[in-house]
């Protein structure tokens, strides 16, 4: 198994997943220009989200959670309306 292919199955496995680059090349051994290339490809076909904190997350993970805070928000709103 490729790195490309070790990166992408761990974040099948575990979608809450959240690992900066540096991290992620501890995690799994790879050194910076392999951490780059995965990631870059991995980005660039939509399986991964990079946030602003430089973490990157399953796409459909990080969706979900942006759901759940849209959610939040209008649901704060919502009771502030009924006041």
């Amino acid at each position: 198994m490729n790195a490309l292919e070790r990166v992408m199955a761990e974040y099948r496995q575990w979608p809450g997943l959240r690992l900066t680059k540096r991290q992620a090349a501890k995690l799994w051994w790879l050194s910076p220009r392999e951490c780059d290339a995965v990631f870059e490809t991995l980005v660039g076909c939509g399986m991964l989200y990079v946030d602003s904190h430089g973490q990157y997350t399953l796409r459909s993970a990080a969706r979900s959670e942006r759901r759940v805070r849209e959610r939040r928000i209008e649901d704060r709103q919502s009771l502030s309306h009924a006041r």
